[in-house]
């Protein structure tokens, strides 16, 4: 028998595959190293990378991909906080992504539907940004056709060779869970896996009862197999009681109250508290006294005096639960001052505290009540999720005892779904908690439903901002509908015929589609939750593309007529999709967030104008709309440019306060008002379309 590669065409097959990955690959590694992090990206390194190893476990904000921050964090300790170094775990996810793409092509459909295929899985520009990026989607889609490819090689075990496949399943449900910690909303594809699985094994069972369709009995496991499993509900006690620890940092429970009474004449004092997470929280003023009415953890008490006023401040009375601060005039002259051009606040000082708690980041809390009942109620929460997951757990091994009994399910069909499934929501369980309890899906909230928040979402960013033709968007909504039109048609073939088995991986990922879609739906019924959107629900594009190559699979299949049909059908569709990627592919940008593309080459050239001044000043003022605001920052601290200060810009009349200015072109202002307040446009950037700007500062005559 002569080597494959020997023939022509597998070798045509084969060099084509190879040069695409390496083009694709190179293309992704390039947007990595070049484009500017991105808003998103900084929010991650500020809050959980640069910071301890506790801040990998804050989930208030759904900006935190836990496996993205945990990979990234491990390359930001040995390699530094570049752009592409924090990158890395989704550039290394691409390579995971072409490689089972390509398997998952290649092993189950012909060479010029895997060639094709292949490439139009790595074609969509919206699909590859995020390979690109310090996120969590791309990691996500890594893992999700991973998972894919493991269950498709679960279903050819079961139907043709007619052995279990049960760890093939197994790892098909360990990278769907490893999806699901990469991005949280791959959690409705692997529910797909396992209700599917569910009734794959009851169909199976009800067809083909008895002895001769049990499945061998499960090895007992290896000692590394207990070892690995005994750290890893070690790791999981641990998790939980971080994040319970967390929940009550951030439900400010432990607090004692304020109340503030001032003497002398300082009666138009306003009392405020400085609070660790919600800024400048106002006290109420009633019978002469100044409450803290809410529970926040504070970190100092401030006090607000008009300028115009003479009454001063000559001693305070101040209550913390039980301790009472009696604070002369002398100790307030000495307390931290500040003032604008209306009011000048004074600030208590570290006299004014109870004892400080233990917990690194509640120390500068003032208020705190206590470290025995914080360690003593997250001890009590935590046993209770203990208790609750044990519960949990031992009322699903008895449905499984009734469910074997009953002969529906066996104990080897059941091990891998329960044994992932626990695995899986011991460590996403309490995050999803945290995200609802703290409304953290706010974020991407839309609410027009599933087809135009989901679809239609996922359909214009896979344009890229490019207008081909009108109505291109309904375009592709209606051949994607007649793409589901198309396999009912052929699935009732396929039964008639009795040749289920030709269908069956489209019917596979068609359900998934589905199931994903459905639970989506079903979330935003029973728990208010949005529809997914956009970036969030990008893992829909690569799901639906498989389903799409094993549907012309299964279209090429039905007759010996339809495989040059379906063929060229594919290779169109590719060419397509070629041609869009090489008008819309961009090194510079990615889609969502092309307006942050050119804030590392503004700062360069705000680094270049000062290092060419003369005598450059030893601080410079930026103003920036809040967009950027996480971008600057990483790079001012990247770049060490620490003689960089900057503040936010909401509206055109804060402009002159700063030396330069980067707004969006909304923020712009007239051109009268730049003439008249002497403000000159530095640059306009052309990916962005942003302005950098330049206040002229007037210098006063000297007296003669």
């Amino acid at each position: 028998m002569k080597p494959v590669l020997k023939e022509p065409g597998a070798i045509v097959y084969f060099a084509t595959i190879v040069g695409f990955s390496l083009f694709v690959l190179v293309f992704v590694i390039l947007n990595a190293v070049r484009i500017s992090f991105s808003h998103d990206e900084a929010t991650t390194f500020l809050n959980y990378l640069s910071g301890d190893i506790f801040q990998l476990f804050n989930f208030i904000s759904p900006n935190n991909h836990f496996l993205n921050t945990v990979l990234a964090k491990i390359f930001y300790v040995f390699g530094g906080n570049r752009e592409w170094i924090l990158r890395l775990p989704n550039v290394l996810g691409y390579v995971m992504y072409l490689a089972f793409s390509f398997l998952l092509v290649h092993k189950w459909t012909k060479k010029t539907l895997a060639a094709t295929g292949f490439l139009l899985l790595n074609l969509n520009p919206y699909v590859l940004d995020f390979f690109s990026l310090c996120r969590g989607y791309g990691l996500s889609m890594a893992f999700m056709v991973a998972g894919l490819f493991f269950y498709v090689s679960f279903l050819d075990k079961i139907f043709r060779q007619k052995t279990s496949g049960s760890k093939d399943l197994s790892w098909s449900l360990g990278m769907a869970a490893c999806a699901v910690l990469a991005n949280l909303a791959l959690l409705n594809v692997y529910a797909g896996l396992v209700f599917f699985t569910l009734g794959l094994y009851i169909v199976l069972n009800r067809k083909n009862p008895g002895p001769e369709n049990a499945f061998p009995a499960v090895k007992k496991r290896s000692v590394i197999n207990k070892i690995l499993v005994s750290a890893f509900v070690l790791f999981a006690l641990f998790f939980n009681i971080v994040l319970v620890g967390q929940d009550f940092i951030f439900s400010e429970r432990f607090t004692e109250p304020v109340t503030v009474k001032l003497s002398g004449s300082g009666t138009e004092a306003v009392v405020y508290g400085v609070s660790l997470f919600h800024g400048e929280v106002p006290f109420e003023h009633q019978n002469g006294l100044w409450r803290l009415k809410q529970e926040f953890y504070l970190s100092a008490i401030r006090f607000r005096i008009p300028l115009s006023s003479p009454d001063k401040i000559e001693a305070a009375e101040i209550h913390i639960g039980p301790q009472t601060f009696q604070v002369t005039s002398e100790q307030i002259q000495k307390w931290k001052t500040d003032q604008n051009n209306k009011y000048y606040f004074l600030y208590s000082d570290d006299s004014i505290s109870l004892k400080k708690a233990i917990f690194p980041h509640l120390k500068p809390v003032i208020n705190w009540g206590g470290d025995r009942p914080f360690f003593l109620s997250i001890l009590v929460r935590s046993a209770l999720v203990i208790v609750l997951f044990g519960a949990i757990f031992g009322l699903v091994l008895g449905l499984g005892r009734l469910l074997e009994r009953w002969a529906i399910l066996t104990k080897e069909q059941l091990r891998p779904l329960v044994a992932a499934t626990f695995m899986l929501a011991a460590l996403v369980a309490f995050p999803v908690y945290l995200f609802r309890k703290y409304q953290a899906f706010v974020y991407w909230e839309s609410n027009k439903g599933f087809i135009q928040d989901t679809v239609f979402s996922l359909i214009q960013s896979s344009f890229y901002g490019k207008s081909h033709f009108s109505l291109q968007v309904l375009l592709i909504f209606s051949l994607i509908f007649l793409s589901f039109i198309l396999f009912f048609i052929l699935f009732l073939v396929y039964l008639r015929r009795k040749t289920f088995f030709k269908i069956r991986t489209a019917f596979f990922l068609m359900v998934i589609l589905c199931l994903a879609a459905l639970s989506t739906v079903g979330q935003n019924i029973l728990f208010q939750t949005p529809y997914l959107y956009e970036r969030t629900a990008v893992f829909f594009i690569p799901l639906y593309m498989l389903f799409l190559v094993f549907l012309i699979q299964s279209l090429a299949d039905s007759r010996p007529k339809m495989n040059i049909p379906a063929a060229s059908l594919f290779i169109l569709l590719t060419l397509l999709g070629a041609f869009h990627f090489s008008q819309t592919a961009s090194t510079l940008w990615v889609q969502d967030w092309k307006f942050g593309a050119d804030t590392k080459y503004m700062l360069k050239e705000l680094k270049q104008l000062r290092e060419k001044d003369s005598a450059p000043p030893e601080k410079m003022r930026l103003g920036i709309h809040w967009l950027f605001a996480p971008a600057t920052n990483y790079y001012r601290m990247k770049d060490h440019m620490f003689w960089l200060e900057f503040g936010l810009v909401s509206k055109p009349g804060q402009i002159p306060s700063y030396d330069y200015c980067y707004l969006t072109p909304e923020l712009m202002p007239e051109k009268d008002f730049l003439k008249k307040r002497k403000i000159s446009i530095i640059k306009k950037y052309e990916n962005s379309g942003n302005f950098l700007l330049k206040a002229e500062k007037i210098i006063a005559p000297r007296s003669p």
